[in-house]
């Protein structure tokens, strides 16, 4: 009840009263991780990392198979820049889970901006075969496939990209 209200409260933008209520939900059931994935998700977006790092680095200590926790941790080492924290989080989430597209849409992402557009490719080639309307990553593979000189590819995945964001 405490974490659907706290949920409820963060949609609401009521930060206090979500972690007031997080905590509670914490506080009744310490050993529901979730809680602490909602409640460092709600510090994550207040910009407060280090709580956010400690409630992720709680839930993977208690339960090394995760991938969420390693998919957010992710997403945070990223955010700072820590791009070798993140491929590896990101990695150890594909890992757990090899279906989880939103890993290798942000690991695809990120070896976009490390310029390993071979990586980013294989990723985001990945995130298609998973999803396929997902424009953003044919746009990505676009730019990819234009940076290593292979125009004929960048062509169809920018065209693609538009199609299928014309359609949503």
């Amino acid at each position: 009840m405490y974490a659907n209200r706290g949920n409820l409260y963060k949609n609401l933008n009521q930060y206090n009263k979500a972690f007031a209520d997080y905590n509670k939900a914490i506080q009744i059931d310490p050993e529901n991780l979730r809680f602490y994935i909602n409640r460092g998700l709600l510090y994550h977006y207040l910009n407060q990392d280090n709580n956010a790092l400690a409630d992720w680095n709680k839930v993977i200590q208690s339960n090394p198979k995760y991938p969420l926790a390693y998919f957010n941790r992710g997403s945070l080492y990223y955010k700072q820049k820590k791009y070798n924290k993140a491929l590896s989080d990101y990695s150890k989430a594909i890992q757990l889970n090899p279906r989880y597209v939103e890993s290798y849409n942000n690991r695809g992402n990120l070896y976009y901006n490390l310029r390993n557009y071979r990586k980013a490719i294989k990723d985001l080639t990945k995130v298609l075969s998973l999803s396929p309307s997902m424009w953003q990553s044919h746009q990505l593979l676009h730019l990819c496939y234009k940076n290593i000189n292979e125009m004929q590819k960048a062509q169809y995945h920018l065209q693609k990209a538009q199609q299928l964001r014309q359609q949503h």
